[in-house]
């Protein structure tokens, strides 16, 4: 890993950084696709209020990692095992800092949670939901060998509904194998 960059666990006492790294990703990346009144109104609150509830209900299931750079926290990966008896692990949330994308810190933690998956269960596939819209995102999974296999509606935000993207890799090894890591 590059100097000043580390990955860790995140824990309840994260849910802040996390809930303010999360809106203002939302804020850059989903303007024009979620209403300006959901962006902005107190959507660090209400994220970090969700990372609160996410962070703090225990479990192994949920695995939230955090990307630090000189020991700033610059993005996070969520990652929810066996969330779904077809499409496998969830990748639940991938955030960077606007100002950071296309340095690598999404790929990083991508691999730490493909790693994850094929600890838990290998076999399983893993899925995510791009933003209708958000075709940045879009692109960046397929190059990473994700495959688009439904379009459906969704609830990003109490009240807000929009139109979502699942792109699955087959297995955690499939997801590597689009970063390029070997096991």
């Amino acid at each position: 890993m590059a100097d000043g960059l580390r990955i860790r666990l995140a824990t309840a006492a994260d849910a802040a950084v996390v809930g303010a790294l999360h809106a203002e990703s939302w804020r850059s990346a989903y303007r024009g696709l979620l209403p300006d009144a959901a962006l902005d109104g107190d959507l660090v609150a209400e994220r970090q209020q969700t990372w609160a509830d996410r962070l703090g209900a225990g479990g192994t299931r949920r695995l939230t990692w955090l990307l630090l750079e000189d020991d700033a926290p610059e993005a996070f990966l969520s990652l929810v095992l066996e969330e779904d008896p077809v499409h496998g692990h969830l990748i639940d949330n991938l955030h960077v800092r606007p100002h950071l994308k296309s340095r690598g810190h999404g790929r990083l933690l991508l691999a730490e949670a493909a790693h994850a998956a094929a600890r838990h269960d290998p076999a399983q596939p893993l899925h995510l939901l791009v933003l209708d819209g958000n075709w940045p995102a879009a692109r960046f999974y397929e190059r990473l060998g994700a495959r688009h296999v439904e379009t459906l509606e969704d609830d990003h935000l109490s009240g807000t509904r929009v139109r979502s993207h699942r792109y699955r890799w087959t297995n955690a090894g499939a997801l590597l194998a689009g970063l390029g890591v070997t096991r």
